[in-house]
């Protein structure tokens, strides 16, 4: 915003220094003066302007301008605590990528042992198997913890941080299963007075930009907006990289 602003009211033109308040009604010259004033240096003034004013006139409004500003009344100095406020870094931590497990990996099938006690291992193999994918189809509606511990890591270290991002990285159904946890860091965020965008993060095939893998981020800073961002990745696949790029 411009210190000194110009404006015309009732025919009559004026200046106001926006800090101090000071206005001041201007002849001619000195409105063409203010027009380059104070980011132009005098002598350039004086150059752009001698065709139009006398140079001693335009040396003498330069004085009076320079003469209001030495007593403050207009572009007084920015006070030494303002101007360190414009180089203050807020301490803390702001972002924050997790990567949430597969849990649709399948385990290791056993294969049968060899020579004596083989049939009593594959066996236990084999009870071992089934007891995995039990365990696994009860915890598959469950998350696995990592975004909420997550979440409280980057809220306890945020410090002086307003607008926090949580980055998810992991499968469609991953997240999915995380969407209590991710609401309940809504609620815990806005308690403590922050921000939070949470980002799950989907990769893509790996190949579709020459071995490089791809990963697609949605953002959310609400609960509302959280289940619509997973509904497109879920819908997306992770397979071709068009559909996540449009996701």
């Amino acid at each position: 915003m411009e210190r000194l602003h110009r404006y015309t009211h009732d025919g009559k033109r004026y200046v106001i220094d926006t800090e101090t308040c000071f206005c001041f009604e201007c002849d001619p010259i000195s409105w063409d003066v203010l027009d380059h004033y104070p980011h132009t240096p005098a002598n350039r003034i004086y150059h752009l302007l001698s065709g139009k004013h006398d140079p001693r006139e335009l040396a003498e409004v330069v004085g009076e301008l320079e003469w209001l500003r030495a007593t403050k009344a207009i572009l007084p100095a920015p006070r030494h605590e303002e101007e360190l406020k414009r180089f203050t870094i807020a301490r803390g931590l702001h972002t924050l990528t997790v990567r949430l497990p597969d849990k649709k990996r399948e385990p290791e099938q056993a294969k049968p042992g060899a020579g004596k006690g083989g049939a009593v291992s594959f066996l236990r193999s084999l009870r071992g198997v089934r007891a995995c994918k039990e365990t696994e189809s009860d915890e598959r509606g469950r998350g696995s913890g990592l975004l909420s511990k997550a979440g409280q890591l980057l809220l306890a270290r945020s410090g002086d941080q307003v607008r926090l991002r949580l980055e998810a990285v992991g499968p469609p159904e991953a997240l999915l299963a995380e969407k209590e946890e991710a609401a309940a860091l809504f609620r815990l965020a806005r308690l403590a007075g922050k921000n939070l965008v949470l980002a799950p993060g989907v990769r893509g095939a790996e190949g579709a930009f020459e071995g490089h893998t791809l990963t697609v981020f949605g953002e959310a800073s609400n609960e509302k907006e959280l289940d619509g961002t997973l509904d497109s990745l879920r819908k997306a696949g992770t397979e071709n990289a068009g559909r996540l790029g449009k996701a």
